[in-house]
C-alpha cells in the first residue's frame, strides 16, 4: 500500500493596527468550515507576523483581533456581538502553495452613525453589526437609539440590525457601499411587524423547547434568521422585510447546532409576510426518521465528499447547509428526518442526483444513488460600465421555483461569502440540464431575473451578466 503525505499550505500573515504598525499579541484564527476541528490559533510576535503551515487545500478564512478585544470575542461566542471588531480575509490554499496575506493597515476608513427607529420610537438595545471581506465592526444602539462605529474600512459592507447572538438571531438587513473617509450617517427605520413560529409535538401537542427554527427568504435570497425556541416551543422572528418565506424547523434546520434529540422536522410555506403584521405559524414535530445513503458514480465506484439536501416534495429545501459528506465508501447515515414522500437531493463538484424518498416514523430506510453528470456555473456579475460588482448574490431558480443552488457545503457557502464581497466570480451547481432563471438581488431588494437553459452533456457554463435592476 503507498501512503503519500501532503504538505498542504504555508500562509504567511501580517497583521497591522490602523496606524499601519505591526501589532505584536494579536490572535490570528483560521477556519476552513468544510473540515470539522480546522480551527487554528495563533498570536503574532513581536513583528506582528504569524506563519501557518500545512493548512489543508481548501479555502480558510483569516480573522485577527486586538489582544484586547478577548473579552469581547467570548462575549460574542455567549450571545452578544457588540464592540467586536475583527480583521479578516480569504484564501485559497493550494498544495504546497506559500501565500502571504496582511490584516489590518493603513487604508481610507470612515466614521459610521446613525439613529435606530420602529415606527415612531427610537429603538434601544439593538445591534449594529458591519461583515464584509475586510472584517466585522459592531455596536448596540443607546437609551435613544443611537449608534456609531469608528474606523470603518471603505469598502461594501453587508449592514445588519437586530438581535444577533452566536445562538441565532433575525434582524433587518441592507447594504452599505463606503467609497472614502469621513463622517457617515445612516439612520434605520426598521418594520414593526414580527413571525412567531410554535413548536408542538405531533403526539401530545405540548410545546417543544430547544428546537431549531430557520426563517428564509423562499427564493433563497439573504434574510431571514433561526433562533432555538424557548420554554413555550415559541421562536419570534422581527425587524423582516416584506417577502415571500419558508420556515423550517427541527434540527435539520440548522444543522450547525444542537442535535436531532429523537424528533424529526418540518417545513411551511412558501407565505406571504407583508413586513407589518404579526403572523403566526404552528409546526407539529414527530418522531425521527433516519435514512442509509450510499453514493456511486455511474461505473459503481464509491464517491466521498457527496452531499445531501432533503426537499419538500414541491421542491422547497429543509435546509440549505450540509455539514455532513459520503465517507471514502460513498455513505452517509442522516437522522433527524421527517416522516412523508420527499426528494433528496445529492451534490457533488462531479455531478448531482434527485430522486424521490419515503420515510417512515421510527425506521432507517436505504438509499442507494448514482450521481449525474452535472453542469457547473460560473458567473461573473458586473455593473453597467462591464466592472465586477460586489455585493450582488446569485441564485438560480428551477422550473419549480425552488432556490436549487442555495444549497451549499460549508466550504462552498464560505468561498461564495468571499466572491461576494469581493466582486469574485460566483460558482453555483452542479445543476441538472433544463430550464432556470438567474436571480440576481442585492440586500435593498433590487433584483434582476435571466432565463437560463442549460443543455445536456455540458459540464460548465461561463457567464458574464450586468446588474441591471428591475424598476
Amino acid at each position: 500500500v503507498e501512503v503519500r503525505l501532503l504538505q498542504g499550505a504555508e500562509v504567511r500573515v501580517l497583521v497591522l493596527d490602523e496606524d499601519g504598525v505591526p501589532e505584536e499579541g494579536a490572535i490570528v484564527t483560521a477556519m476552513n468550515y468544510g473540515i470539522s476541528g480546522s480551527l487554528v490559533t495563533e498570536q503574532a510576535d513581536e513583528e506582528g507576523l504569524v506563519v501557518l503551515k500545512h493548512l489543508p487545500t481548501g479555502t480558510w478564512q483569516l480573522t485577527a483581533i486586538s489582544e484586547n478585544m478577548a473579552t469581547q470575542a467570548l462575549s460574542a461566542i455567549s450571545g452578544s456581538f457588540a464592540g467586536l471588531e475583527t480583521r479578516s480575509t480569504y484564501v485559497l490554499a493550494e498544495e504546497g502553495g506559500r501565500h502571504e496575506l496582511t490584516l489590518g493597515g493603513l487604508i481610507p476608513r470612515a466614521l459610521l452613525q446613525g439613529f435606530v427607529t420602529r415606527g415612531e420610537e427610537l429603538v434601544e438595545g439593538m445591534t449594529v453589526l458591519l461583515t464584509g471581506s475586510s472584517g466585522m465592526k459592531s455596536t448596540r444602539t443607546d437609551d435613544i437609539g443611537f449608534y456609531e462605529i469608528e474606523d470603518v474600512p471603505v469598502g461594501n459592507w453587508m449592514m445588519m440590525v437586530g438581535n444577533f447572538g452566536m445562538m441565532g438571531g433575525s434582524g433587518w438587513i441592507g447594504s452599505l457601499d463606503i467609497e472614502s473617509s469621513g463622517l457617515i450617517e445612516k439612520n434605520i427605520e426598521l418594520p414593526s411587524g414580527s413571525i412567531l413560529v410554535r413548536v408542538l409535538a405531533a403526539e401530545s401537542g405540548s410545546p417543544l423547547a430547544n428546537i431549531n427554527v430557520a426563517l428564509r427568504p423562499a427564493m433563497g435570497t439573504s434574510g431571514g434568521g433561526w433562533l432555538p425556541t424557548d420554554a413555550q416551543g415559541e421562536a419570534r422572528f422581527e425587524t423582516l422585510l416584506e417577502g415571500e418565506y419558508v420556515v423550517s424547523v427541527g434540527y435539520l434546520a440548522m444543522p450547525l447546532f444542537g442535535n436531532a434529540g429523537g424528533r424529526g422536522a418540518a417545513i411551511a410555506g412558501p407565505f406571504h409576510f407583508d413586513g407589518t403584521s404579526r403572523l403566526e405559524k404552528q409546526l407539529r414535530l414527530g418522531l425521527s426518521c433516519g435514512l442509509d445513503l450510499r453514493v456511486t458514480d455511474g461505473g459503481g465506484a464509491p464517491i466521498a465528499g457527496v452531499h445531501i439536501f432533503l426537499l419538500h416534495a414541491d421542491g422547497q429545501p429543509f435546509h440549505q447547509i450540509s455539514t455532513q459528506e459520503t465517507d471514502s465508501q460513498g455513505n452517509l447515515r442522516m437522522d433527524g428526518l421527517p416522516a412523508g414522500s420527499f426528494r433528496v437531493l445529492a451534490r457533488h463538484a462531479s455531478g448531482q442526483v434527485e430522486t424521490a424518498v419515503q420515510l417512515t416514523e421510527g425506521v432507517t430506510s436505504s438509499l442507494n444513488l448514482s450521481l449525474d453528470r452535472g453542469c457547473t456555473l460560473r458567473l461573473q456579475i458586473t455593473d453597467q460600465a462591464g466592472l465586477p460588482l460586489r455585493g450582488i448574490q446569485a441564485v438560480a431558480l428551477d422550473s419549480r421555483g425552488s432556490p436549487i443552488s442555495a444549497l451549499y457545503s460549508l466550504d462552498h457557502a464560505m468561498s461564495l461569502g468571499m466572491s461576494f464581497f469581493q466582486g469574485g466570480e460566483q460558482i453555483l451547481g452542479p445543476l441538472a440540464p433544463g430550464s432556470y432563471t438567474l436571480l440576481l438581488s442585492d440586500f435593498s431588494g433590487q433584483s434582476t431575473r435571466t432565463p437560463l437553459e442549460i443543455p445536456a452533456g455540458r459540464s460548465e457554463l461561463v457567464l458574464t451578466l450586468r446588474f441591471l435592476p428591475e424598476p
